[in-house]
């Protein structure tokens, strides 16, 4: 990972904006370039312009209609595709819950942060995200490569239910469905022989 990241953060307080300063100026693992703005039609305007790696918003923009919650997921339904990080006032498990399922990398306690905690939490966002963006590359690679060709494919769980399939016959693909087993598809004694010879892989 770079040791150099770019980030913008969205917050309305002056003072929050000189702790989050202070915070990064006293981290020696990564040097921050950080730019701020203040109001939600700033931040949609600058999180659009793509020019950052990383995205922090305060839940608290000072808007009674909009919060920053709001302001993640109206950036992430634009396209952003770069990490966000939101920053909560207090703790608020179900704000929490409601922003990773909205697409947040995370959510802090602006009283918590720490210099060191800090850094980490978004190089570790970043990494993530990189993550995530190589799984989707390779699920399109394995899509393309499955298109028109015969081979089958599927995937099971540890109690060896199906969770997906790809190009089944149809008397297979009718019974075959998430959630089943082979004992739903084949006879008691061939389930059982399957059975055996998928847990030893």
């Amino acid at each position: 990972m770079n040791n150099q990241l770019s980030a913008l953060l969205v917050e309305k307080s002056k003072k929050n904006y000189r702790n989050i300063t202070q915070l990064l100026a006293e981290a020696d693992q990564c040097k921050v370039q950080l730019d701020c703005v203040a109001t939600y039609e700033d931040g949609i305007e600058a999180i659009a312009a793509r020019r950052h790696q990383i995205y922090m918003i305060a839940d608290d923009l000072g808007r009674q209609d909009l919060s920053g919650l709001d302001l993640l997921k109206e950036a992430i339904a634009s396209g952003c595709n770069s990490p966000i990080i939101l920053l909560l006032a207090q703790e608020d498990p179900h704000k929490d819950v409601q922003a990773i399922r909205a697409g947040a990398a995370d959510c802090l306690i602006k009283s918590q942060i720490t210099a060191s905690g800090l850094i980490r939490n978004l190089r570790y966002a970043l990494e993530r995200k990189c993550v995530e963006f190589e799984l989707l590359q390779s699920n399109a690679r394995l899509q393309t490569a499955l298109t028109n060709s015969p081979v089958i494919v599927f995937n099971q769980d540890k109690e060896l239910r199906y969770t997906w399939t790809h190009n089944l016959p149809a008397y297979f693909a009718d019974k075959a469905v998430p959630g089943s087993t082979d004992h739903d598809i084949f006879s008691r004694e061939d389930a059982a022989a399957l059975a055996k010879i998928k847990r030893r892989v």
